[in-house]
């Protein structure tokens, strides 16, 4: 799957770049699944919004607060 997810990230890239947009920003966890193979992560249900930033001349970036970290009981 994410052999698929970059290839379909590829030919987005190359389109934006033809099309003169540099950036674009998804927010949708089908969106970012289907372009960045980024799936089953606490989404924004969970208060965890993620966001795929694809530039025409970059690699793509996923954006996703950190899970708070909670000491154990030891």
């Amino acid at each position: 799957m994410l052999q698929e997810a970059m290839t379909r990230t590829h030919v987005l890239r190359q389109r934006m770049a033809n099309a003169g947009i540099h950036h674009a920003v998804f927010t949708s966890e089908s969106s970012i699944a289907y372009l960045a193979g980024f799936w089953g992560y606490l989404g924004i249900e969970f208060g965890r919004p993620t966001m795929l930033v694809v530039s025409a001349d970059a690699e793509p970036v996923v954006i996703t607060p950190l899970i708070p970290h909670f000491p154990s009981n030891r």
